[in-house]
């Protein structure tokens, strides 16, 4: 099975202190479901918008991501739709030490799995390649089109297309049975771009905490 996966946790404050009170537990969760949700959003901005990264869809890859953490030995599912003191309290039921709670941000789409790697795609049949505009509308916008296409086979290669009486085919797509995809998605990429920002709002978290202790 394919999976991506980044571990947010609080293992960079770890050291700095021991024993804490619940209000400080509080902080903390509260600054990992900060930086996660800053993670996805700055993960949809600038990576699922169109080149250099992918063009996300209703429904597509980016539904596919999951926060997740661990109460009682079972996975809770952090929805983005929740209230922050929802899911604040919930991050908070994941470990008895604060410094072990933890959101695991993961998917198991094999298609986002490829893009992040780069690999082929093989298929027995002819898979059609947009080669234009054109093209590309039709797969995305009426894919049943297609199959009123034209076969069109030129140079040993096989296209699909419109046969034109009196001018040269129109190709829109070739068939072809291997296509190679190149990584593009850039998901611990962007973790790792975020790292800093993430690192400073577990640092803020952490000192409004203890102020309210103070």
């Amino acid at each position: 099975m394919s999976e991506l996966k980044i571990t947010a946790n609080t293992e960079n404050v770890r050291a700095e202190i021991k024993k804490i009170p619940y209000s400080v537990k509080l902080a903390l969760a509260d600054g990992l479901d900060h930086g996660t949700r800053s993670f996805f959003s700055m993960f949809y901005k600038t990576r699922l918008q169109g080149p250099p990264g992918v063009r996300s869809t209703p429904g597509g890859i980016f539904h596919r991501f999951r926060r997740v953490t661990m109460v009682a030995g079972k996975p809770v599912f952090l929805r983005q739709s929740a209230s922050q003191s929802e899911t604040v309290r919930t991050i908070a039921k994941s470990a008895k030490d604060p410094m072990d709670m933890q959101i695991d941000i993961y998917t198991t789409s094999k298609a986002a799995g490829l893009l992040e790697t780069g690999g082929v795609i093989r298929s027995a049949h002819g898979m059609p390649i947009p080669l234009n505009d054109e093209a590309k509308a039709m797969k995305k916008n009426s894919p049943a089109s297609i199959d009123d296409l034209d076969f069109i086979i030129q140079n040993g290669k096989v296209f699909l297309g419109r046969k034109i009486k009196g001018s040269p085919p129109q190709r829109l797509f070739i068939l072809s049975h291997s296509v190679r995809i190149n990584p593009h998605l850039g998901f611990y990429s962007t973790w790792d771009a975020h790292l800093g920002r993430f690192n400073q709002i577990m640092d803020d978290a952490l000192d409004d905490g203890l102020a309210k202790v103070n």
